[in-house]
């Protein structure tokens, strides 16, 4: 059965959209710590780059990679901007603006721009990544300020309530001290643990 125009161009939009869908949620799950979430962005045999140093192959070496650079961060945070998606049949290729940041473990700082070079693959539950690549634009090790915060449960999903990883927000005032460099490359295996400010209370409902 041939598809008309507007059903090949509803077609488009809708893979266009969960493609988009999973770069968020991989966005998303990385941010919060959520370790089921970040494996369901990924197909079983994917592979993982960061750089010229990080390289993972296949699921569970991509999902343990992950752990460890997480590990002992005070927080963590990515932001996505959606490039050009290209679709054909059931793969897809895009490209991800990103900027991420990260303090810890203890005196350590990661700031960074790059650019992701992106395939993915239709399946089941929505695409999923078959390789990405992170390449640095920019990157920057040295101290900054702030404070990082535990999420209070109702910011986080129902299935994520009570882990301990932090969000990726950060305030003014924290103090600076003695750093050493931070990149995902040198932190594998480290595993000490950061510095957390209390939790932030959830802010008041406003009466109606």
């Amino acid at each position: 059965m041939t598809m008309t125009n507007a059903e090949i161009a509803l077609s488009r939009l809708l893979d266009e959209a969960s493609v988009r869908d999973t770069v968020a949620r991989f966005a998303d799950a990385a941010t919060r710590g959520d370790i089921d979430r970040f494996r369901a962005t990924w197909a079983t045999d994917a592979e993982w780059m960061i750089g010229e140093r990080v390289h993972a192959v296949g699921v569970d070496d991509i999902v343990s990679t992950y752990q460890r650079l997480r590990e002992g961060r005070d927080f963590f945070v990515q932001f996505a901007v959606q490039g050009p998606i290209e679709i054909s049949g059931d793969e897809a290729t895009t490209s991800i603006i990103c900027h991420e940041a990260a303090r810890g473990p203890g005196e350590t700082y990661y700031r960074n721009h790059c650019v992701t070079a992106d395939r993915l693959k239709r399946s089941e539950n929505g695409w999923v990544f078959t390789s990405r690549s992170f390449q640095y634009l920019w990157l920057d090790t040295s101290a900054f300020t702030g404070n990082a915060f535990e999420l209070p449960a109702g910011f986080r999903d129902e299935d994520s309530v009570g882990r301990t990883q932090a969000f990726g927000y950060v305030s003014a005032g924290g103090g600076r001290g003695a750093h050493r460099a931070f990149s995902p490359e040198a932190s594998l295996g480290e595993g000490s643990s950061g510095r957390r400010a209390p939790s932030a209370r959830r802010p008041p409902r406003a009466h109606r």
